[in-house]
C-alpha cells in the first residue's frame, strides 16, 4: 500500500503477512483527500481504528499539522510507529493502543477531522459518534468521517451532529458529519 499524495507520495506501508485488516483502497484515500482538499492543510485529525495507519500517513502528508492514531493491535500500532519515524513526523504524532471507545472517553484534545473505519461486522458506530460527540473531540468547524459497508443503515442525525454528505466507492460508502450550529 502507498501513500497517494503529498510530501510523502510513493511511501509504502507494509502490512504484516498476518494482518486480517481491510485497509482503506487507494482509490477511496485519493477521492477523500481530494473532497478535503485544502481544509487538511495545518489542521489535526484523530484516525479511529487505524490499522496501517495510511489515513493518518495520507493527512501528514498533506501538511495536516498534527495526527493521533487509534489502534488496538499492538504489530499494527508498532507499524504505525516505524512508519512515523521513516517520515520523521513522530514529534505531531501519537499512537494510542487500545480498545478505541475507552480510548475515546478518556482524550482531552479537539481536532478538525476525525476518521473512524471500524471492521465492517463492527456493531458499535453509532455509540462512536456519540462518543465524540459527548467529548466534546471535535472542533466546531470540524468533520466526522466514517467509512462503512454502503448498504448499511447510520442515523443521519444525533443530538448535536449530523450527516451533511455521503459519497459512494461500489460497497464502501463515505458518510462526513458536523456539528448543528
Amino acid at each position: 500500500m502507498r501513500i497517494t499524495s503529498g510530501i510523502y507520495k510513493g511511501i509504502n506501508i507494509v502490512l504484516p503477512k498476518n494482518s486480517t485488516i481491510r485497509p482503506t483502497s487507494e482509490k477511496i484515500r485519493m477521492a477523500l483527500f481530494n473532497t478535503l482538499g485544502d481544509l487538511i492543510f495545518n489542521s489535526t485529525m484523530l484516525d479511529i481504528f487505524a490499522g496501517s495507519g495510511a489515513i493518518g500517513i495520507e493527512a501528514l502528508s498533506r501538511n495536516a499539522s498534527a495526527v493521533d492514531f487509534i489502534e488496538r493491535d499492538p504489530n499494527l500500532c508498532k507499524l504505525i510507529n516505524e512508519t512515523l519515524i521513516i517520515i520523521n513526523q513522530k514529534n505531531l504524532s501519537q499512537v494510542l493502543q487500545g480498545n478505541a471507545i475507552s480510548i475515546l472517553k478518556q482524550l482531552n484534545s479537539k481536532y478538525d477531522f476525525i476518521f473512524a473505519d471500524p471492521p465492517y461486522d463492527y456493531e458499535n458506530k453509532e455509540e462512536i459518534l456519540s462518543i465524540i460527540e459527548k467529548c466534546e473531540l471535535l472542533n466546531p468547524a470540524g468533520m466526522i468521517i466514517l467509512e462503512h459497508r454502503s448498504n448499511e443503515n447510520i442515523n443521519d442525525t444525533l443530538i448535536n451532529i449530523e450527516r451533511f454528505d455521503v459519497r459512494k466507492y461500489g460497497d464502501t460508502q463515505i458518510s462526513f458529519y458536523k456539528k448543528i450550529n
